[in-house]
């Protein structure tokens, strides 16, 4: 097989009577939902040469994911993109558990602020906002998006792996030569099936009816937050999407006719108590069984796994494609830093090593808030709401999003996202601040000495707290309750490390992260007596 220097950007080879078109690029990514336009985004800004493929002519016409967080706003921040996307969605103001009857039995917050600085919970249309981010990623000069392009097998040498794909306009035969290939393929990803390994379970399979309500403009109007009604009959979640639609989501039984329970009468009258006299018609109706997996293996060679491809959750949490995003930010940096020749290719290990534990985490805490509004025992559920009418909430699942585990690129300190403070009513603007490399913050000043030890070739900016106004107050006063004076920011905003002094970070990371970014490095005293003489 030819070596992807051999291989033009566009060259057409012929095979015998058949023509082949030969696509080369750094990056492969396969699949063009969000999680695969975001990492197109996050590595074209990166200046990595991509191409994209997906089999379908456009986006998906109707919505399957509606819920992010703030840490996806933020990562539509580095995208450059948040400003013109937050104004087409909707805030979540709470998630209110509530009985059969719809009589509440505990509300909780959902609002605010997050740590990102970004309204903590939003529902949005996928539809527009995939093409959104496509209009992003297709905007960047480095990168190519082939739709109608099926993939359908793949090989792999020791420097290229290639995705040989069948245009489907006219059945013709594209092999896309990359370095790197990433499945961003879906939960049923072939390329994923290729490696023969099943995928492991977290014990939850159950089958869903999920509805996409489009309400007509002069129905009454309805709940503005998630609801997830703890009903023994048939558990069911509602929450809104903006463009006057309504997603619902309910339970099947074992002994449930599938045309009866989706049929529009038994719509109609089992959601009489939300809708009311609402007028509707239904956009979408499908029944999905929804898992708890996650893939053994992340990573095959020269091949990674992304978003569902790598692991599947049911929506109580509304974490699913969420957790996908935060996949692709972890994974682009490391990338393009490989791609490039900053990085070692043994930082890619750390991406499994990472986002594998995170998910399992986020995978678990769902299917404990699944179980618990799903109950069908009488008994269990009268304890249930009884204990929540009377305030007692010790046994309602809790969630936070978790840190990273320690490991090669998380040291001490390390593992949590760093703050993003809130300027007044403006968005954020730390991140912009910062750029798409490494960052240095500092309460004190650091001597231009003790910053040669730092790797030339790998992006660093330094910052003092007291050159960032507002947001530097606030960073020292964070700094200061974790009893540090430095902290080492990674490109996707997770803490690397922190410490009192850059010497003590360089002391705590000599043997971990800075191993993967260069095998030369001098020492802190030897950087500073070169800087004296």
């Amino acid at each position: 097989m030819s070596s992807l220097s051999q291989v033009d950007s566009m060259d057409v080879m012929r095979e015998g009577s058949s023509m082949t078109e030969r696509v080369g690029a750094d990056v492969a990514i396969v699949g063009a939902g969000p999680v695969g336009l975001v990492l197109a985004g996050l590595l074209g800004r990166r200046g990595v040469d991509v191409t994209v493929v997906d089999r379908a002519l456009d986006v998906f016409p109707l919505p399957r994911a509606a819920h992010l967080d703030h840490t996806v706003l933020r990562v539509l921040q580095e995208l450059g993109c948040v400003e013109s996307l937050l104004p087409t969605m909707t805030p979540n103001t709470a998630l209110v558990l509530a009985d059969q009857a719809l009589s509440p039995l505990v509300r909780i917050p959902a609002g605010g602020v997050g740590r990102s600085g970004f309204p903590a919970s939003m529902y949005f249309y996928q539809p527009e906002f995939d093409r959104a981010l496509e209009s992003v990623a297709a905007g960047l000069p480095s990168v190519t998006i082939l739709r109608g392009h099926d993939a359908i097998s793949y090989d792999m040498s020791d420097h290229t792996a290639t995705i040989h794909c069948r245009r489907i306009a006219d059945d013709s035969a594209v092999d896309v030569a990359a370095k790197w290939v990433i499945a961003c393929d879906g939960a049923s990803s072939q390329l994923r099936e290729s490696w023969g390994e099943d995928l492991e379970s977290l014990d939850f399979d159950e089958q869903w009816l999920v509805l996409d309500l489009r309400i007509e403009d002069d129905s009454p109007r309805l709940p503005d937050h998630a609801l997830q009604v703890c009903d023994p009959r048939r558990a069911w979640v509602s929450n809104p999407v903006p463009g006057g639609r309504y997603r619902v989501e309910m339970r099947l039984r074992d002994d449930d006719d599938p045309g009866h329970v989706m049929s529009l009468e038994h719509v109609s009258e089992f959601l009489r108590p939300l809708l009311g006299e609402s007028r509707f018609e239904v956009e979408r109706d499908a029944i999905y069984t929804f898992h708890g997996l996650v893939a053994p293996s992340w990573r095959k060679g020269r091949m990674l796994l992304a978003g569902d491809a790598a692991h599947q959750m049911p929506p109580f949490l509304g974490q699913g494609m969420v957790s996908g995003v935060r996949d692709a930010h972890n994974l682009a940096w490391k990338l393009a830093g490989v791609v490039q020749g900053h990085f070692s290719e043994e930082i890619l290990d750390s991406y499994e090593q990472e986002r594998k534990p995170h998910v399992e985490s986020v995978v678990r805490s769902a299917i404990g808030v699944g179980r618990f509004v799903s109950q069908t025992d009488p008994v269990a559920v009268e304890a249930r709401n009884r204990a929540l009418r009377n305030g007692d909430v010790t046994d309602v699942p809790t969630f936070r999003i978790p840190d990273l585990a320690p490991g090669i690129l998380v040291g001490t300190g390390g593992g949590s996202t760093l703050p993003q403070p809130v300027r007044g009513d403006t968005l954020p603007t730390l991140d912009g601040l910062l750029g798409d490399g490494f960052s240095v913050i500092s309460i004190s000043p650091i001597p231009s000495a003790d910053r040669l030890w730092w790797p030339t070739d790998v992006p660093v900016r330094f910052f003092e707290t007291r050159e960032l106004g507002d947001t530097g107050d606030q960073l020292a006063e964070w700094l200061e309750q974790k009893k540090a004076q430095v902290v080492l920011v990674r490109p996707d905003r997770y803490i690397l490390s922190t410490g009192l002094s850059l010497e003590a970070i360089r002391q705590d990371i000599e043997y971990t992260a800075l191993a993967l970014f260069t095998r030369d490095l001098p020492s802190m005293t030897a950087a500073a007596a070169n800087e004296v003489s």
